[in-house]
């Protein structure tokens, strides 16, 4: 969490709600993509963000989960628990910026912090977005893209990702370890035909990319698109 400027414990009890009310207006993680009443505009200022300022839209993201007046996060052990890592992030971060300065090691911080950093947090917005964004639906199940790969190269994709491909067994049975996803996911029979499912990574993302123009995902976009269809 130090390098990435978040609290794990902040993470751990927002995330809970992803889970939770995967596609909700409450699924914190997808703001304002999971919200019907945020303009175009503004949608698509959040995922270009997201995308491409990874490192700080996400801790953005989950501490406005976090301080905002209607936080689902209220228990008085985890706030405190939350608000002492910010105050160590901050100690941390101030402690390696004098450092730096003391030292004049700045294209040090950039090249061997900054860059990789930057590229790292845009990568786990990519991934994010292949598994849900574009989605929407009334059931859980419709919300999650899964890849299916059984070529050893989708085998390796898979494992880099921590076996996150296989998103819909990720988001059904969260409690399983990450390397008994593949197991799980070969159980699956017959597969649901609500969820989405995709042969390659790539087409994963190919789908992700068709619908990036207007981005969202949720529940509370099922009736909007059910209409414009009838």
């Amino acid at each position: 969490g130090l390098f990435s400027f978040m609290s794990l414990t902040l993470y751990r009890a927002s995330h809970h709600w992803h889970h939770a009310y995967i596609g909700d207006v409450r699924d914190e993680e997808f703001w304002p993509l999971n919200d019907p009443s945020a303009g175009k505009g503004k949608r698509r200022l959040a995922a270009f963000c997201e995308l491409f300022l990874g490192l700080a839209w996400t801790p953005f993201l989950f501490l406005r989960s976090f301080l905002r007046k209607d936080t689902a996060v209220r228990a008085p052990a985890v706030r405190h628990l939350i608000w002492a890592e910010l105050v160590a992030l901050a100690l941390f971060w101030a402690a390696i910026v004098a450092a730096v300065a003391w030292f004049g090691a700045w294209g040090v911080l950039v090249a061997g912090y900054l860059i990789p950093a930057v590229v790292a947090g845009n990568v786990q917005s990519w991934r994010k977005y292949i598994e849900h964004v574009g989605l929407t639906g009334a059931r859980a199940v419709a919300l999650t893209r899964s890849v299916r790969n059984p070529s050893r190269a989708g085998r390796v994709l898979a494992w880099l990702l921590f076996q996150e491909p296989y998103h819909d067994v990720h988001h059904l049975y969260p409690k399983v370890p990450q390397e008994a996803l593949p197991t799980v996911a070969a159980a699956e029979h017959p597969l649901p035909p609500e969820l989405p499912v995709f042969r390659t990574y790539s087409a994963a993302l190919a789908d992700l990319l068709r619908g990036l123009g207007d981005p969202k995902f949720g529940k509370a976009w099922a009736p909007r698109r059910e209409g414009v269809k009838g």
